[in-house]
């Protein structure tokens, strides 16, 4: 009986460690392949890719921040991260993780 009990917990510990050697190799993929695909300024058009959004609603969040700190004169939280270059708008990659780190924390809506 001890024998069934010690190779039934090697199994398990065996299965344990694949699947979490896989989920770690898989993680690190999918990383990988972000950084591949997107540098470290992305378009709209990249935006709304990485953000699984269409170009209109990275484009409306863009315009309702600007408005409320127009009307306002100040703005809470973080903004949308971007800069234009000649009329063309980008957005910083790494800023845009913080962005969507705060504003999920912050339960912020846009209508």
């Amino acid at each position: 009986m001890k024998t069934f009990s010690i190779s039934n917990l090697i199994s398990a510990i065996i299965i344990a460690a694949s699947i979490l050697g896989g989920c770690y190799l898989l993680k690190d993929n999918h990383q990988a392949e972000d950084a591949s695909k997107y540098g470290p300024l992305m378009s709209i058009a990249e935006t709304a890719d990485y953000l699984h959004l269409s170009e209109d609603e990275i484009t409306t969040i863009i315009t309702l921040e600007e408005t409320v700190l127009e009307s306002t004169g100040t703005y809470t939280g973080k903004m949308f991260p971007y800069f234009k270059i000649n009329n063309e708008i980008y957005v910083s990659r790494d800023e845009l993780a913080a962005w969507i780190k705060e504003t999920a924390t912050q339960r912020k809506q846009y209508q």
